[in-house]
């Protein structure tokens, strides 16, 4: 019982060291990954309490929240990843981003360790401290921005109640364990000593020699089943690999070959559409040769109807056999020429593009690419806008970190209808009832970005349309 007590106060400082060396890695790699300009800026902003109560709110505390989220997700942690800055006139802190589904935006931290203060500059780890939410271990780093300066610090906790819990459960396993062994080993004990004490000397000669005769050919028996049991695992593996590789294959194969279906029946028919159209003024204007400048307009309308769906079904099979290539691009120039040159083929002449780009201006890709992408956004925005309305595109870049870029596009337009708002990027969706486009444009942009290793999602509708593009910047 000794040793099992021994055992357990060791244990439990172990496996304690080892709770505030995974919170130090990863409070670490949480203050390496956070922008600390960003962060600045977003503190700066907002001052009051309860400023941001939606984590979607603010493009800026969504991308730092989204950090925080991925960490936890990852690493599987049961309680939230935050940040916190420290003000000096009511010595308190003030949480900042948190990873939490609901922020408590600069809501006050009284009960903190004394750590926190000493080590402000430095980082380090809290072993037991109590708050008004009970005993935590934690570790803590601060965050800082391109000038090298703490602008906050970034908390990982877990509960040590919690710790205690699991390691007294392990306790009382342990000591199950062992009564379970020691009497029927005593026993068996007691019998063989008992035995062997009633032989004679010859006899104990013979037994050790059978004995290790016996302990002998067990090892080798045991050397081989543990070679079979390891070539079992070995064989165990390589048919789970080969048999999720050919699901894999047939599931990706069946879905290819059911969304060209889905393509190739839409495609016909959306091309039907157009043709019909013609066949009926063509008709109508044999017989109605005074009326011919309006049927030559509702033709030219046709016709350009059916060239847009074609140019919709070319430019998907030209993303699908595109090989990428990367390039340096100046976001404020490409952009600009994309939104002016799709302005005119609409005949859009109240619009305006600003820019909020910081240190951002360029990003290495592939232009082709690249120029989907925006090209779709821009003309949505320019054909979506609110009646007559000045259309205002603002594009905003800011770096997720030092390999990838988050830009977010923002217009004043008609928004997307809620109930479609999960399948946009879908194969031919349209994102408004009164739409004459393929419905091809966001599928051919989640498409370009697929083959560029990025994503995109949809942030807002509430005052027209906000989209966030990921994208490598490498």
């Amino acid at each position: 019982m000794y040793q099992l007590g021994s055992s357990y106060f060791l244990a439990l400082n172990t496996g304690r060291q080892a709770v505030l060396q995974r919170l130090e890695i990863l409070a670490n790699s949480a203050s390496m990954l956070l922008n600390g300009d960003a962060h600045k800026a977003l503190t700066e902003k907002y001052s009051n309490r309860d400023d941001i109560i939606d984590n979607t709110q603010d493009s800026t505390y969504y991308v730092l929240h989204s950090v925080l989220r991925s960490l936890v997700e990852k690493n599987k942690v049961s309680t939230p990843i935050y940040t916190m800055v420290y003000k000096k006139e009511t010595d308190k802190y003030e949480f900042i981003v948190s990873s939490s589904d609901h922020p408590y935006f600069r809501h006050t931290f009284t009960n903190y360790p004394e750590e926190l203060i000493r080590n402000y500059l430095t980082g380090g780890v809290v072993d037991v401290y109590k708050s008004e939410n009970g005993a935590w271990l934690s570790a803590f780093q601060p965050v800082k921005n391109s000038q090298g300066d703490v602008v906050a610090v970034v908390q990982c906790d877990e509960k040590f109640d919690e710790f205690i819990q699991e390691a007294r459960t392990a306790l009382f396993i342990n000591i199950g364990i062992a009564l379970i062994i020691f009497f029927p080993f005593s026993f068996f004990l007691y019998r063989y000593i008992k035995r062997n004490l009633e032989h004679q000397d010859f006899q104990k000669h013979l037994l050790r020699e059978k004995n290790q005769e016996i302990e002998a050919q067990s090892e080798v028996i045991k050397r081989s089943h543990d070679r079979l049991e390891e070539v079992n695992r070995i064989i165990q593996k390589r048919n789970e690999s080969l048999d999720k590789l050919v699901n894999e294959r047939t599931k990706e194969l069946i879905n290819t070959n059911k969304d060209l279906q889905t393509f190739l029946y839409r495609s016909s028919h959306d091309i039907q559409g157009p043709i019909a159209t013609l066949k009926g003024l063509f008709k109508l204007a044999n017989v109605d040769s005074q009326n011919m400048q309006v049927y030559f307009q509702k033709i030219s309308h046709a016709v350009n109807q059916l060239d847009l769906r074609i140019r919709g079904i070319k430019s998907v099979f030209a993303i699908r056999d595109k090989i990428s290539t990367k390039e340096k691009i100046e976001l404020k120039n490409f952009v600009s020429a994309i939104t002016k040159t799709e302005a005119e083929c609409i005949g859009c002449s109240e619009y305006s593009c600003h820019f909020d780009l910081e240190d951002n201006d360029t990003i290495t890709s592939d232009k082709e690419m690249l120029t989907v992408v925006f090209k779709e956004l821009i003309n949505n925005s320019i054909i979506y806008k609110n009646s007559d309305d000045h259309v205002t595109i603002k594009i905003t870049a800011r770096k997720r970190d030092s390999k990838h870029l988050d830009i977010v596009v923002e217009d004043n337009g008609v928004g997307i209808r809620p109930e479609i708002q999960d399948s946009i990027f879908t194969m031919f969706k349209r994102g408004n009832e009164n739409s004459q486009g393929s419905g091809l444009g966001l599928y051919a942009v989640k498409m370009a970005l697929n083959k560029l290793h990025g994503q995109i999602h949809l942030l807002s509708t509430k005052q027209g349309t906000t989209f966030l593009i990921t994208l490598p910047n490498i």
